[in-house]
């Protein structure tokens, strides 16, 4: 009698949680169609509009406010997102809350003498146009970054319905207001400041979402004492650096394959091989940012602070089958893009972008890598560890760029695509050769 209803009241649990994460995946796949489509809206549009040459310069300013974001506002996000569940579980969503606030603030107005000084000195050291793109691409990833971090709290909360709604808008609004600009201005300097504003109407939207959340918790918690906002910030912070560690490879892995090309063969050849590159990275990332919206949450909540043999072998199982679903539909997407990479080129550029579609498989394959060892790294990361990447992360960084620099000098743009596909296989198995390490001082410690 008592197994039976046991047995009963588990399946109910069971049945609950899949109607819940069906619900979620359902808000997921919404939020990223509708921003996958109106990426491929912004390629099409933004490079018949600009040309090779704009849409290039476009590019740059892109990896300037990358190179930002990367350093300071992608490793508070990975906080963001690693810490939700432990605070709001422990009773101690308001220091949550706080600390990750205060951190933006203090962020922001440290941030203001670079975005004011900087494209300053380069106006006088280069000339206003690069100047000018210097501006807008720290006000844009000053800006976008603060989104990035709201979205991580959002997606940790599981709170997929206004997750969506920041995705879904950021992307459309930044491609909506960049076209405005363009058509009024007709430059890729013009494009940024629309990229800008778009998104920051989107940062104002999610702040206005985390005050509204904040404040309906304070109803809930009494107001954290300042020792609590302290102590929190520096397990914050102690997260956070070897993020900042490796942030320097990073940046060369997302964007140094632009400014080699700039260097050795110019304008064009980025404006060609970023458009190329948006292309092939539109359905990887969608697969894959899917993939890491659904699961990631999920894989941090099992694990909570990582401290029972029941909580590692959930993260093992869970993280093994993540992988497996993601290097099947991998494997899917390479052949697919081998076998229509000519005709999705010319449907979503022009015959000029198109005559080089041949990259396109060569990108997909390189990202498809790249994510797949990206996802891998989830274990250290459970585990609290994030810094035992440092040297995966460092091997890419320098294959990429010696390889990128040899081969473009050799080959131009095709070099470029398969330095990048190098690069991401040496970074995958510099990853697999860290976890089997990681697994094996895990079975020790049990």
């Amino acid at each position: 009698m008592f197994l039976n209803r046991f047995n009963v009241s588990a399946m109910l649990s069971f049945l609950q949680k899949t109607r819940r994460i069906q619900g979620e995946l359902l808000w997921i796949l919404t939020g990223h169609a509708a921003a996958f489509l109106g990426g491929l809206f912004g390629i099409k549009l933004l490079t018949n509009m600009l040309g090779p040459s704009g849409y290039g310069l476009m590019a740059l300013g892109l990896s300037i406010a990358g190179f930002l974001t990367t350093f300071l506002h992608n490793p508070i996000s990975n906080s963001a997102a690693r810490f939700y569940s432990p605070y709001r579980d422990s009773g101690k969503g308001m220091v949550y809350f706080g600390v990750l606030r205060r951190i933006h603030a203090r962020l922001l107005v440290a941030l203001i003498p670079l975005v004011t000084v900087v494209p300053f000195v380069v106006y006088h050291l280069k000339d206003s146009l690069w100047g000018g793109i210097t501006f807008w691409g720290l006000v844009y990833g000053t800006i976008s970054g603060i989104g990035v971090s709201f979205l991580a709290w959002q997606n940790a909360a599981r709170d997929r319905k206004f997750a969506t709604v920041a995705q879904i808008s950021d992307v459309w609004l930044r491609i909506g207001c960049a076209i405005l600009a363009v058509m009024l201005f007709g430059t890729g300097l013009a494009a940024l400041a629309g990229y800008t504003a778009g998104t920051l109407l989107t940062v104002l939207w999610q702040y206005q979402r985390f005050i509204c959340q904040k404040n309906q918790l304070s109803l809930l918690e009494s107001m954290p004492e300042e020792s609590q906002l302290v102590q929190a910030k520096h397990e914050f912070i102690a997260f956070v650096l070897p993020f900042i560690g490796y942030a320097p490879f990073t940046v060369i892995t997302l964007y140094a394959d632009r400014w080699v090309l700039q260097l050795t063969a110019g304008a064009d050849a980025v404006g060609i091989y970023a458009a190329l590159f948006q292309i092939a990275a539109s359905p990887v990332n969608l697969l894959f940012a899917i993939i890491n919206q659904l699961m990631v949450p999920i894989i941090y909540e099992r694990a909570g602070t990582m401290t029972s043999v029941f909580q590692r072998l959930e993260v093992r199982h869970l993280l093994a089958r993540t992988m497996l679903v993601a290097t099947i539909c991998s494997g899917v997407g390479i052949v697919l893009t081998v076998l229509l990479a000519r005709p999705v080129a010319l449907l979503l550029t022009t015959d000029e972008f198109a005559r080089h579609s041949g990259l396109l498989w060569m990108l997909v394959l390189g990202l498809s890598l790249w994510q797949i060892g990206q996802l891998m790294t989830l274990k250290g990361m459970c585990a609290n560890r994030p810094g035992i990447y440092l040297l995966p992360k460092g091997v890419h960084s320098l294959v990429l760029l010696g390889a990128g620099i040899y081969l473009v000098i050799h080959h131009g743009v095709v070099g470029m695509a398969a330095a990048f596909v190098v690069a991401s296989a040496v970074y995958l198995f510099s990853v697999v050769m860290v976890n089997m390490r990681l697994e094996r001082l895990i079975r020790n410690a049990e």
